[in-house]
């Protein structure tokens, strides 16, 4: 009805248009519809029949869609690799329904998840170290400063004995209002006296270790004085440990970092719940935890802020899903109760009783004002101040870098931290300093070298290496040891339960314990030196973007012409108003790599001096060898990467493309696909495949009003008579690999996809472009020429 309204009103728009524009109209909760899907939830079939079961005429479709869900029900029951013939039944029933047989319609899970029955004494060595590093006092007296402010002015305005619902509180005006906005974020607190003593007692084991030339630390026999007394305190019931154990079927070493796992507090709660059935759960009934989700500033962060969570009751904030697991504000109330030190607000909710405890399970950063709300920053902080951490430890040791080196710290043979170099800005003037403090400090030749989140292999032998480094503009380095493993390496998954909420207490269910057999530990290591150099450059504005493409050609011409490199390709990013450009460059012969690594690091100094980035980092060249058919097809597709990414920057330069013309975007992919060799009837099964609505077909006949002009503008690119110039200086310097695509169909759409992305067409353009390719190909497959 809405649609004819608006046509009625503006006849000369587009249909597809209008229906687009309604469309974001809902999305964006402009318009409400009863049809409106469940935002934060994991059960999409459930939420649809939902819907269907109140419309009498989709009675059917609601029976076929319930068989379906018992369907994949049985086959989630199968083994990994069995079901082939279930599968295949459920797709054939969904192709029936759609009419369809080319979509995609089940999502399935390959991670191998298995459980693992493990030695006992390994059993009781997991229980003992959880149940140590459980006991270590580390924030029993940190105070959060804004938090206790606050709470002393909720005391001053209404009691001890009152309860106020947080809304009105909340408000300006009613109550207090929000507490200032640094609440929660990065802003400089003190640390506890706890976790004062700790350090000064793990700087002396540093120390005698140095000055005995030990590399390895023992903390499991820690003065009792910093173990908690046995008395009653909040600690989680459930938590899981994610752990790493090397050579698992001779000698285990057991690794905790970097990835230690997850408790009942802060952004990594419930990390892995999705390994563990939700019936294993089992929270204690007098603390409701309450999942707290709200759709981010940032809406990359909704899908990662929606994560599986094992907790049975939700807050929604921005939001309402109409479902009886969400808890309401309205039926929140604010308290404090003073405890032995100071005190501390509380929420409980009025319509269960209940002390209402709120927690995230995603990975984001409950203290970024980036990412939550000041409403949602509130709500954490407050429920953090009731919670004790029993893995804070694992943070306070990686944070340890007060001295030049710090040995390994174990729990028995428990590794809670790796070897660690530390070069500060001081010692890192020179080569020469930095050839001293390998010196003096043993530094051994292959090291880790940590940046953020990501982790490089360095050579310190390699003056190119050092010279890098040198550069990095930290204040401090942070290196590890670099140790190859020989034998069976596993990644584990333990869950441990305390359900008398003790020291003390923590025990491992052989139920909750899940082994993930993956490829993460290769048979080799890629170093910095490996046969594919890969850096990114952040904050490219786009009014230099055309410059940047043409001294990336250059660069590239160089580098071809002294036979350095091999492959290159590059792909874009967009962030906001600045992107980012990733680019890889594979090593043509290992005698010139030094020359080739000169090259790169004297290029990107000129990048950063001329202004054309900001920032570079470095990063391993992690091949989609699953993505692109393999081990054996995946060369093929990065040489058809390298034809594409020379083919786009030689039209830029040659001003045939202008990611703002239309025009020049089609004739762009049109010349890439008669590179790629895809004929006209396959190009037209491949999109229609893949783009299965009927959308901006009434633009298209705007800019193409007949088939006689489509032919005439582009069927030059089917005539195999006719010989592209371009084509000889492209392939002179990246010959093709013969390989075969037919049948690769998500393997082509992946590379046109990946040729819109090196135009500059980002997700929004690329779609409309793409279903324009698809009114294009149709014409010309009729025409009497290509039959």
């Amino acid at each position: 009805m809405l649609e004819l309204v608006l046509q009625s009103k503006s006849p000369d728009l587009e249909k597809q248009k209008i229906l687009d524009y309604i469309r974001n109209l809902i999305t964006n909760e402009f318009l409400f519809t009863n049809l409106r899907k469940v935002a934060i939830s994991h059960k999409d079939l459930d939420d649809l029949t939902n819907i269907l079961k109140d419309i009498n005429n989709q009675r059917k479709l609601t029976e076929d869609l319930l068989q379906i869900k018992n369907s994949i029900e049985q086959y989630a029951k199968l083994e990994l690799g069995e079901g082939i013939s279930q599968y295949t039944e459920i797709c054939k029933k969904m192709s029936y329904i759609f009419n369809d047989k080319k979509q995609h319609y089940l999502k399935v899970d390959l991670v191998n998840c298995c459980d693992s029955v493990l030695p006992k004494n390994l059993k009781k060595k997991m229980e003992d170290f959880v149940n140590f590093i459980s006991k270590i006092n580390l924030a029993k007296g940190y105070r959060n400063r804004e938090l206790e402010s606050f709470t002393e002015k909720f005391v001053e305005k209404y009691g001890e004995y009152v309860e106020v619902p947080i809304k009105e509180l909340l408000d300006g005006n009613l109550g207090l209002g929000l507490p200032k906005q640094t609440l929660g974020t990065h802003v400089k607190s003190s640390s506890s006296v706890e976790e004062q003593n700790f350090l000064s007692y793990l700087s002396k084991e540093v120390f005698k270790a140095v000055k005995n030339c030990k590399k390895e630390i023992d903390i499991s026999n820690i003065p009792l004085g910093l173990l908690y007394p046995n008395s009653d305190r909040f600690v989680a019931n459930q938590l899981e440990l994610y752990c790493e154990i090397k050579n698992f079927e001779s000698q285990p070493v057991i690794s905790v970092v970097p990835n230690t796992g997850s408790d009942m507090i802060g952004k990594s709660i419930g990390r892995f719940a999705s390994y563990f059935p939700n019936s294993y759960i089992s929270l204690d009934s007098q603390l409701d935890n309450v999942e707290l989700i709200e759709f981010p500033r940032d809406s990359k962060n909704l899908n990662v802020m929606s994560a599986q969570n094992a907790h049975s009751k939700k807050l929604l904030l921005s939001y309402d899903d109409n479902d009886n697991t969400s808890i309401e504000l309205d039926s929140v109330v604010v308290g404090v109760i003073k405890t032995e030190y100071r005190y501390k607000l509380y929420f409980r909710d009025l319509r269960t009783g209940s002390i209402v405890n709120f927690v995230t399970t995603s990975m984001l950063n409950h203290k970024s004002n980036g990412v939550f709300s000041d409403l949602a920053r509130f709500l954490l902080a407050v429920s953090l101040e009731w919670q004790d951490n029993p893995f804070s430890v694992f943070r306070i040791i990686e944070n340890f870098d007060y001295l030049p080196y710090i040995p390994k710290i174990k729990y028995g043979n428990i590794i809670l931290s790796e070897e660690k170099w530390v070069l500060s800005d001081i010692d890192k003037n020179d080569l020469s300093s930095i050839k001293q403090w390998k010196k003096d400090f043993d530094v051994p030749r292959l090291l880790y070298f940590h940046k953020a989140d990501e982790r490089l292999l360095v050579d310190l032998e390699n003056d190119l290496d050092t010279q890098w480094l040198l550069k990095q503009n930290v204040d401090k380095l942070y290196f590890t040891r670099f140790e190859k493993y020989d034998g069976k390496n596993c990644e584990f998954i333990f869950g441990f339960e305390n359900y008398q909420s003790s020291i003390n207490h923590y025990s491992m269910q052989e139920k909750s314990v899940r082994r993930l057999t993956n490829n993460f530990y290769k048979n080799y290591v890629k170093t910095f030196s490996s046969d594919w150099i890969y850096f990114r450059l952040y904050g490219i504005n786009s009014s230099i973007l055309l410059e940047l493409r043409e001294r990336l050609l250059l660069f590239t011409d160089e580098l071809l012409v002294e036979k350095l490199i091999s492959d290159f390709h590059f792909v874009n990013y967009s962030d906001k108003d600045n992107g980012s450009l990733r680019l890889r460059f594979k090593i043509n012969n290992d005698d010139n790599f030094e020359d080739l690594r000169f090259r790169i690091a004297h290029w990107i100094d000129f990048l950063l001096e001329s202004g054309f980035c900001n920032d570079v980092s470095f990063n391993l060249y992690e091949r989609e060898i699953e993505r692109y058919g393999g081990d054996n097809f995946i060369t093929v597709c990065e040489r058809m990467f390298s034809i594409d990414s020379f083919l786009t920057l030689k039209l830029f330069s040659k001003k045939l493309l202008n990611d703002k013309d239309l025009f020049s975007v089609l004739h762009s992919t049109f010349l890439y696909i008669r590179l790629l060799g895809i004929p006209l009837k396959r190009l037209l099964e491949l999109l229609k495949g893949n783009l299965t609505q009927n959308r901006y077909r009434k633009s298209f006949k705007k800019l193409f009003p007949n088939n006689t002009i489509v032919v005439k503008e582009f069927k030059e690119y089917f005539d195999y008579k006719n010989q592209f110039e371009i084509f000889n200086e492209v392939f002179r310097e990246f010959p093709p690999i013969d390989g075969y695509f037919e049948g690769k169909n998500d393997i082509v759409y992946s590379l046109l996809h990946m040729h819109m992305n090196r135009v500059g067409m980002f997700p929004y353009r690329e779609k409309e472009y793409l279903y324009f390719i698809m009114y294009i190909a149709e014409p010309l497959n009729n025409y009497k020429e290509f039959t």
